[in-house]
């Protein structure tokens, strides 16, 4: 949630609204993102705490774009005038920078489908790496444009992220959903021994798990990537420029 609040503050967007799940770890993200966001000088204009197991999200995206509110107004002038108004299209609200989305995969789609329908498929769209579930094999173009920090393992992989990748869908398959935890696992192997053998100076490493880093307080640090979903999979942002999708979520160029 930070690196999100990080990134959309460093590409420009000064507010912001949120869906988040009404429960405890829903309401934690939503809050650490909001306490990062307003310290860069942004503003969350107002969030959304949805039920997980919500099967139809036109209402909160309609609620939150203020798509509601535009189609009431419709309603009381009509009612005010006593004939009917041409009303071709509810307009949603223009003050939105960025959309922050916390859900799970299934969540992230049905999302990602009615904030495009409500004509927000121009707003950058970011969320937790939770929408990405690495055991999927088939592409999620339903989550093209989505901006997500993520493992280096897994927006970027090296040699040893692909060996731990195989490792698991040769002798674990059912395990691939977890690997983020594999990739920490290895991490944590491989710092034992610059950790010992540290003096104290400060480093940093690439690792599986994070851009890793040792500070002068003797704490190891974690750093996320960014990533964004181009064709149903997350790529790399780290020399890329991000870019825009249309309303049908496909990719554009900038």
């Amino acid at each position: 949630a930070r690196t999100i609040a990080a990134a959309a503050i460093g590409a420009g967007a000064k507010t912001a609204v949120v869906f988040a799940p009404s429960n405890q770890r829903g309401y934690r993200i939503k809050d650490d993102f909001q306490a990062a966001f307003t310290a860069a000088g942004g503003e969350v204009l107002d969030w959304y705490g949805y039920e997980p197991a919500l099967q139809d999200f036109s209402a909160p995206v309609a609620t939150l774009l203020n798509v509601t509110r535009s189609r009431e107004r419709h309603q009381r002038l009509a009612a005010n005038l006593g004939v009917p108004v041409q009303f071709p299209e509810a307009r949603r609200r223009q003050d939105v920078d960025m959309i922050f989305v916390v859900a799970d995969p299934l969540a992230a789609r049905a999302l990602a489908s009615q904030l495009r329908f409500f004509g927000a498929a121009d707003i950058p769209m970011y969320a937790t790496a939770q929408i990405y579930n690495p055991a999927t094999t088939g592409r999620q173009n339903d989550l093209n444009g989505f901006i997500i920090a993520d493992t280096p393992a897994l927006v970027a992989p090296d040699a040893d992220a692909s060996a731990v990748r195989a490792g698991l869908e040769a002798y674990w398959p059912q395990r691939t959903a977890y690997i983020r935890y594999y990739d920490m696992g290895f991490d944590a192997y491989e710092l034992i021994a610059p950790l010992y053998a540290n003096d104290g100076s400060p480093w940093s490493v690439r690792g599986l798990s994070g851009d890793l880093s040792l500070d002068e307080q003797g704490r190891v640090r974690r750093v996320l990537p960014l990533a964004q979903f181009r064709n149903g999979r997350p790529v790399a942002l780290d020399t890329e420029r991000l870019q825009p999708i249309d309303s049908r979520g496909i990719i554009g160029q900038r």
